[in-house]
């Protein structure tokens, strides 16, 4: 989970090991468990992601369309998961349902086997290796609306690093921009904590009317930007050190959840305000506080864009030139060690 606390949002921290004489399929493998298949060096290659999807395919199509895409996992294999002896999928219980019920959904259970295999973005080395992984996600992020691919779902749990690089790994609430448009129109996916401030009041205003019907909203390449920023902001306000401990007792995804869509005035009030506020840029930690500037400098984007009505939102190319500028800033280089006490003879 990309909360702090997985446990209390039903996340079973159980692990299963398998060695070369494991020879049957696991059932009791729970939704979205992760594994990774090691060589005999104890080298980690690839992710086995068990996964229960609406669309049977749609991941799989999708990590096609995205094939070769710097910093985005590679797809090698997908197969059923099976039980006894048959593609297993809800429907094998759908007659424990009335004819009428509205809250069942037909999901295939399906296995991954995707590649390189990384470890957390919460495992950063270092706050270069962290700023550097954020670019890598802007640069293939643009490469994938490039070829009309709009993630639309993005939060901590959606990125790894594998050798200093950041990577996409999940693609299952993806949409296909179609010819002729810049954006997607959606039911309003996403994560509260990382929303963008412009899909948060869309969705309230839509709730207001108590019924969602057949409402959509817009969903940008913008957008997606915005959640990048929330994500960031989320790590250099939480964790005081590398690999993402210790951390605060209190996260900023943790504040906002609770929220629903009242997070929208709450963000504006961070984000949106005139240019001599410090407030976001003053929390960041003790160990990212001269990271405070990139905060302030990502911020004034976001500020910038939405005091111009002819603009749609901020680009690529806006957050990678400052994440490139900062990637080689000397306010990052991590602290050296400090120097051994030389005992000098008496």
């Amino acid at each position: 989970m990309s909360l702090a606390n997985s446990k209390a949002y039903g996340m079973d921290p159980t692990m299963h090991m398998c060695n070369e004489s494991c020879q049957q399929s696991h059932c009791h493998v729970g939704d979205n468990g992760i594994g990774w298949i090691e060589d005999e060096k104890k080298q980690k290659l690839w992710i086995i992601a068990v996964l229960w999807r609406t669309k049977k395919d749609h991941e799989e199509k999708v990590l096609e369309l995205v094939r070769g895409i710097p910093n985005v996992v590679t797809l090698v294999a997908a197969w059923d998961v099976e039980y006894n002896g048959e593609p297993d999928s809800t429907l094998r219980i759908r007659h424990c349902h009335g004819k009428f019920s509205p809250g069942f959904r037909c999901k295939y259970h399906r296995h991954m086997l995707l590649t390189p295999c990384g470890e957390p973005l919460s495992t950063y080395s270092t706050k270069r290796e962290l700023i550097s992984a954020f670019r890598d996600f802007v640069v293939a992020h643009k490469e994938m609306v490039r070829k009309n691919v709009l993630h639309g779902d993005l939060s901590p749990n959606n990125f790894i690093i594998y050798e200093g690089q950041g990577y996409f790994i999940d693609f299952d609430h993806v949409q296909i921009i179609t010819q002729g448009n810049t954006s997607v129109r959606s039911r309003g996916t996403g994560t509260i904590p990382y929303m963008s401030i412009r899909l948060l009041y869309a969705i309230a205003a839509i709730e207001r009317t108590q019924s969602w019907g057949n409402a959509m909203v817009e969903h940008t390449p913008s957008d997606d930007l915005e959640s990048l920023f929330y994500i960031f902001v989320d790590f250099v306000t939480t964790f005081d050190g590398p690999k993402g401990s210790p951390k605060k007792a209190e996260r900023w995804s943790e504040v906002i959840e609770s929220m629903g869509t009242a997070a929208a005035p709450y963000k504006s009030g961070l984000v949106l305000v005139p240019r001599c506020d410090r407030e976001l840029m003053d929390r960041t930690t003790t160990y990212f506080g001269r990271v405070r500037e990139l905060v302030q400098a990502w911020r004034y984007k976001f500020l910038d864009a939405d005091a111009d009505q002819t603009r749609t939102g901020i680009t690529h190319e806006e957050i990678e030139g400052i994440l490139n500028t900062w990637v080689s800033h000397e306010a990052i280089d991590e602290p050296l060690p400090p120097e051994e006490m030389v005992l000098e003879p008496h």
